[in-house]
């Protein structure tokens, strides 16, 4: 609901800034106006929908978490903290479920390392997807490079707080969701070990 409203805003401000400054200042008329937001409404609007499309597309079905182009650094955590993400992680649209059906907003079992590993892969097509969507979606601005600088702004600008805040949440939970698939391995194997050890204890008393 916050980022519908954002945007219904955001698309508002630039409305605004295209009637009340754009068409004195650049001797337009309010149609071209409109049509110039409608148009970055536009760009704005695909590029979200193009790299959603393509990260699915391009990017290997299993992707490794622990690759360090995707590493996440020691700094990272306690930058997310103070920018508040324990407060508003959980209020953040999931749209996984609804996309590929998977729901990155718990885990349904902390015991089952492959969910846990396909929990992690998704936390890198979320993050890959919206880090692009943001970076791609400022090209609204150079459409026009006056007049849908201007009026393009509010839109980029919401933006890139729609897509920056998912990937600040990917980033802050899959160090811990790796500690969770470390632990659960090292106590596979310890259970392992310790079954072999009782094989060779019959086996020996045999």
């Amino acid at each position: 609901m916050c980022f519908k409203i954002l945007t219904i805003v955001a698309v508002l401000i630039s409305c605004m800034l295209a009637v009340f400054v754009g068409v004195p200042f650049f001797n337009i008329t309010e149609g071209y106006a409109m049509q110039k937001v409608l148009i970055s409404l536009i760009i704005v609007v695909g590029v979200n929908v193009l790299f959603a499309s393509l990260t699915r597309l391009l990017m290997p079905k299993n992707v490794n978490p622990y690759s360090k182009f995707f590493k996440v650094h020691k700094w990272e955590p306690k930058l997310y903290l103070s920018l508040g993400v324990r407060r508003w992680k959980d209020k953040i649209p999931e749209l996984g479920k609804l996309l590929v059906g998977f729901d990155k907003s718990k885990i349904a079992n902390t015991h089952d390392n492959k969910l846990i590993m396909k929990f992690m892969q998704e936390t890198i097509y979320a993050e890959v997807m919206h880090s692009l969507s943001a970076i791609f979606s400022i090209t609204a601005l150079f459409t026009d490079i006056k007049l849908c600088f201007l009026i393009s702004l509010p839109m980029v600008i919401a933006s890139l707080i729609i897509n920056i805040m998912p990937v600040i949440i990917q980033r802050y939970n899959r160090p811990k969701l790796m500690m969770l698939y470390e632990r659960n391995k090292r106590a596979e194997e310890k259970l392992n070990a310790s079954k072999s050890n009782q094989n060779t204890q019959n086996d020996t008393q045999n």
